[in-house]
């Protein structure tokens, strides 16, 4: 990808079975190299001292220290929220994501795989089209989108019903010009 015009540019490899097929394989290698994986584990506070995580402490009061390395997954909200300083931004706010997912009948809607739409008309910031991912992934024929809407739990999108929400999207992926038609999509 060294340039606009890369003979790779339009090549795309992905996971047989996902992106968690991905995840559960590098939580596998982790393991057989002898790394320690905590999950299900609750950040309460955490504290930092010359740029590295020197200990974390969970909601139950666990205590853990001496990290060569410590991966966060976290939301940054809690990461920051959980740090001992005083020189963080306190203004952060955790922003949601609602996932829309639609069954359409046709093959694939689009040559790529990612679609952004930066446009504030638009309620989803990214459809993902599943068709150019994997045969596994989609019935034939079909191909399986995904509209990505960003909100807070106060924006009005995220106290609607499914089905209002299935309706919103394919109405404005009409908009768009990139469904052509809304007849036998499934929410």
């Amino acid at each position: 990808y060294g340039s606009a015009h890369s003979p790779l540019k339009y090549t795309f490899y992905y996971a047989r079975r996902g992106i968690g097929h991905l995840c559960d394989k590098l939580l596998q290698e982790c393991k057989e190299a002898g790394c320690k994986v905590e999950l299900n584990w609750e950040l309460e506070s955490a504290t930092v001292r010359d740029g590295k995580a020197y200990s974390i402490t969970s909601a139950g009061g666990d205590v853990q220290k001496g990290f060569d390395v410590l991966v966060n997954t976290v939301p940054i909200t809690t990461l920051n929220s959980a740090l001992d300083r005083d020189d963080l931004n306190t203004d952060l706010r955790f922003r949601s994501m609602v996932f829309c997912y639609l069954d359409v009948p046709v093959p694939e809607l689009d040559n790529f795989h990612w679609i952004y739409f930066p446009e504030a008309e638009y309620s989803f910031q990214r459809i993902t089209d599943f068709s150019h991912f994997n045969a596994d992934m989609t019935k034939e024929g079909h191909t399986g989108l995904c509209a990505e809407i960003a909100c807070f739990e106060e924006d009005e999108l995220w106290s609607m019903d499914d089905a209002q929400i299935v309706e919103k999207t394919i109405k404005e992926l009409l908009a768009s010009g990139l469904l052509k038609s809304a007849e036998g999509i499934k929410g």
